[in-house]
């Protein structure tokens, strides 16, 4: 009798201890979600303008961000977004290709879309007026956008400092990029951390170890794929490349900028 109470015991012990495994493979602080705005523009709210450094009075961007992502069932996910937008005070309306763009939150205007307002075989035009209603740009822009030829890492070693070389043999039609890490953490390790803006004509896009220390492996459930709602382990990393113009008007000058990121699952090792 008291071996089949041991007996008893040791399963339900196992059973727990199974159980309370499965509860904590879950973690409790998934990493954060990529937003459409962490960008050149990134920032609170899309705003101010980031990490390029640009000293001008307004950016006028296209983005194009897609991946594929591999979740834990081994399905690979395409995710896709363009936008277009306007990041500019005063604004009384912006639109490109005569599709208005609507106030996201002043002074960043914005349109989204699965499929893209912008032409990438033809001239796109940018029209915003004050708000008095005059105009203060109206002007065409190629739609060429940049394009990475690269694999993107699939594991960031926490212990060492993370470098990517940008170059003609992984960038084609870009004149800058930096990569975006995503990671789950405390503190710091909670927040996307961005690298440093690199020409792509061999420019090193660099994060220091003394950061990356912080970052972990979380689970994330989202439900941007073909496949339903899916969970994904362990951080995402972003490329960013762009190209931009500077183009003085009204005593003023803008950027236009044509960007495209690239998205990715990546393991903390």
């Amino acid at each position: 009798m008291r071996r089949s109470v041991a007996i008893i015991i040791l399963i339900l012990s196992v059973i727990t201890i199974i159980s309370s495994c499965k509860k904590s493979a879950v973690a409790p602080n998934p990493m954060l979600i990529p937003w459409n705005m962490d960008s050149l523009m990134s920032g609170s709210n899309g705003y101010p303008i980031g990490h390029s450094q640009l000293t001008v009075s307004g950016i006028l961007i296209y983005n194009k961000l897609s991946g594929n992502l591999t979740d834990t069932a081994g399905h690979t996910n395409s995710y896709l977004r363009n936008w277009e937008a306007v990041l500019l005070t005063g604004i009384g309306a912006a639109s490109v290709n005569t599709t208005p763009l609507g106030m996201i939150t002043d002074p960043l205007f914005g349109h989204y879309d699965s499929t893209p307002v912008w032409n990438e075989s033809a001239l796109n035009h940018w029209n915003v007026t004050d708000l008095h209603g005059v105009t203060l740009i109206s002007v065409d822009i190629p739609g060429t956008v940049p394009a990475f030829t690269g694999i993107l890492p699939v594991n960031i070693s926490t212990t060492s400092d993370f470098a990517f070389v940008f170059n003609s043999s992984n960038t084609v039609n870009a004149d800058s990029a930096f990569v975006i890490v995503y990671g789950g953490g405390p503190d710091i390790g909670s927040d996307p951390i961005c690298s440093n803006v690199v020409n792509v004509n061999g420019g090193v896009a660099t994060i220091s170890a003394d950061i990356l220390r912080y970052y972990q492996n979380e689970y994330t459930s989202v439900n941007w794929s073909s496949h339903g709602t899916s969970l994904y382990y362990g951080g995402q990393i972003m490329f960013v490349i762009y190209n931009h113009t500077i183009q003085t008007i009204g005593g003023k000058q803008y950027a236009f900028v044509k960007q495209r990121e690239y998205l990715g699952i990546v393991k903390f090792l």
